[in-house]
């Protein structure tokens, strides 16, 4: 096997490529192209040494229509799309046109960053987003499954599927427990996967969204909740007032989580 190194060759960074040592008609080219990019990513990210005269290659870049060039994964589905995950959206591609599936035209990707994904054998296409939520795609049909289908907030290492049919998300510890985590430190610098966790808190729909307003320069917090309508007030809780800033935005976050994941924190 002949191998390519990035400096002998620059344009093999940041691309989806195709690979061929022979002419392919135009009737095979998606389903060639399939096979031959599956086979050639792993050894694109350590890539080679020499080139031969014969070799053949194309070059699909942010100008052909990728959203970035950080390129997670490809996969087919049976309607034959190629699905390429990016760290910038999920990417369709017919072998001619790419079309980005991102937020927030897409709401179901809330989050555009894919880090895994996996064709089921119903043809389905399941991908694992960083903020915790495993989309599903069939066909035209996308769901997404998040906190309050019981998925937890993790970071997705990979995706597979058993014997039965049934998927399995492979997760990777991310240390301390986030509640944890909040608990002690609710006001600052957090880890990845508690940022996360906010990111969804926060990014809920307007109407009935926990709020804090500050109703004595800093010394008074009070507990408020959007009407989701422009131009009405937030509707504050007056049995819910604080002192403390960091007491408050722990009010806050023990709502919300079991808004989201329907437990109740101590």
């Amino acid at each position: 096997m002949e191998r390519f190194q990035a400096q002998e060759w620059p344009e093999l960074t940041g691309t989806v490529r195709r690979y061929s040592g022979f002419q392919m008609t135009t009737g095979r080219r998606l389903a060639s192209l399939a096979g031959v990019l599956a086979a050639c990513v792993p050894i694109l990210l350590t890539t080679v040494r020499a080139a031969t005269p014969d070799l053949r290659y194309r070059l699909w870049t942010r100008e052909e229509g990728l959203p970035q060039g950080s390129v997670r994964g490809i996969a087919q589905t049976s309607d034959g799309y190629l699905w390429i995950a990016t760290l910038d959206g999920l990417v369709r591609f017919d072998g001619v046109r790419m079309v980005v599936f991102a937020r927030p035209e897409v709401p179901q990707m809330t989050s555009n960053r894919c880090l895994t994904m996996l064709v089921d054998r119903r043809g389905a296409l399941w991908v694992g987003l960083d903020d915790g939520t495993i989309v599903w795609i069939r066909g035209p049909h996308i769901t997404a499954f998040g906190l309050k289908d019981g998925v937890r907030f993790s970071t997705y290492d990979g995706l597979s599927e058993d014997s039965d049919g049934r998927v399995w998300a492979t997760v990777v510890p991310e240390g301390a427990d986030v509640v944890d985590e909040f608990q002690r430190k609710p006001i600052g610098h957090h880890s990845s996967h508690l940022q996360r966790v906010l990111n969804v808190f926060r990014g809920e729909e307007a109407k009935d969204k926990y709020v804090l307003v500050c109703t004595k320069p800093h010394k008074e917090w009070t507990l408020g909740l959007l009407s989701g309508e422009r131009g009405k007030p937030v509707r504050l809780m007056k049995d819910q007032v604080f002192t403390n800033v960091e007491d408050a935005e722990r009010e806050i976050f023990r709502r919300r989580w079991k808004k989201y994941v329907g437990q109740d924190l101590v």
